[in-house]
């Protein structure tokens, strides 16, 4: 809840937000530093399927592999890595085992031995049991692992159909995590203490370097083209990243042995990126009442510490209220961050005719 703004437009109580109490990385942001690559050799069955996905989704047998699967206990998963990359490895299989055979073959549940085991990670993590972005900035290593976090340096752990055109996609989605978590994050706090100490020169070097960062982070939508064809993305691997809502799962999916009901989850989505709800969140932008209502929805599918923060950096000192006060050029560098960031949503648009 939002505390109580002042008449001059300030919010003298609040104290700028810290980064660090919202677990947001210095080196990578909203995205998980340093994953793990793998699991315990328990885990070897959905790793085996995994890795042999592609293959056996094309002769249409990733379906059957999956059926004989054992139901794991995910209590031998132990520390959050570890959990985030179980989640990683079974929101892959669940999309897989889903829509193995396009909308003429659904399933009518999935089976007790992903949807236990999905089902109780997604209590352990605190977000749904479905395929999200924030998964998918939990998968991934660097080829050097001394090496910059370049998009030349990363690749995925593991991947569906598509080949590098999947990995590219989804490393460009990732890049965006790490550049706005470096370049647009550290002075969210900065621009926060500016307000509340009416520091417009501070205020203006603050905004300066956010505006840089979401030009930086428009660029990196633009490279999605270099190595991801969007024909393949059409065709290929985008039905493999839908949800069961709105579409041929007209009543959702059951999850077997969780529940007799369907549940109705979408599939992942770039509203679902934290550092572009923060960038709405600090610069004040608004929107009509249904994207309003949808991007408040796909916070339930973010980290619930990255969703407090988006949140807090939603109720906190106020750039749009603070810029109906100042003076004419810090109102202009207010302006010209608000413009940056419509670049990078129209830079976004990138990522959406995909």
């Amino acid at each position: 809840m939002c505390v109580r703004r002042e008449s001059n437009g300030f919010q003298k109580s609040l104290m700028p937000i810290r980064n660090d109490f919202y677990y947001v990385s210095g080196k990578t942001g909203f995205a998980l530093e340093e994953p793990l690559s793998e699991l315990p050799a328990y885990f070897d069955p959905w790793v085996a399927i995994l890795k042999d996905a592609d293959d056996l989704l094309k002769r249409h047998k990733l379906r059957a592999k999956v059926d004989k699967l054992p139901v794991l206990d995910h209590w031998n998963l132990n520390g959050y890595k570890q959990l985030r990359l179980g989640r990683v490895i079974l929101c892959l299989l669940t999309q897989a085992y889903a829509w193995q055979d396009g909308d003429g073959g659904i399933p009518e549940f999935l089976p007790e031995c992903l949807s236990i085991p999905f089902h109780g990670l997604s209590e352990r993590t605190g977000w749904p049991p479905i395929f999200t972005h924030t998964d998918m900035i939990a998968n991934y290593y660097k080829i050097d692992p001394n090496g910059p976090l370049e998009l030349s340096n990363l690749r995925l752990l593991y991947t569906l159909v598509g080949g590098r055109n999947f990995h590219w996609f989804f490393l460009v989605s990732l890049q965006v995590e790490i550049v706005g978590g470096t370049n647009i994050l550290p002075y969210v706090p900065v621009t926060q203490e500016a307000i509340l100490a009416g520091d417009c020169a501070a205020l203006s070097r603050a905004l300066q370097s956010i505006a840089e960062g979401i030009e930086m982070i428009t660029a990196v939508m633009a490279r999605t083209y270099e190595e991801c064809d969007p024909e393949i993305f059409y065709n290929v691997f985008r039905p493999f990243l839908a949800g069961w809502e709105k579409n041929v799962f007209k009543d959702g999916l059951i999850y077997k042995g969780v529940s007799d009901k369907p549940v109705k989850h979408p599939g992942g989505s770039a509203a679902q990126s934290c550092i572009i709800q923060v960038c709405d969140a600090i610069l004040g932008v608004e929107h009509d009442e249904g994207l309003h209502s949808y991007l408040l929805r796909m916070r339930t599918y973010m980290v619930p510490e990255h969703k407090q923060y988006v949140e807090a950096v939603e109720c906190g000192p106020s750039v749009r209220n603070f810029g109906t006060l100042l003076s004419n050029h810090i109102s202009c560098i207010v302006v010209e961050s608000m413009k940056a960031y419509l670049r990078s949503e129209q830079g976004g648009q990138v990522l959406y005719r995909f």
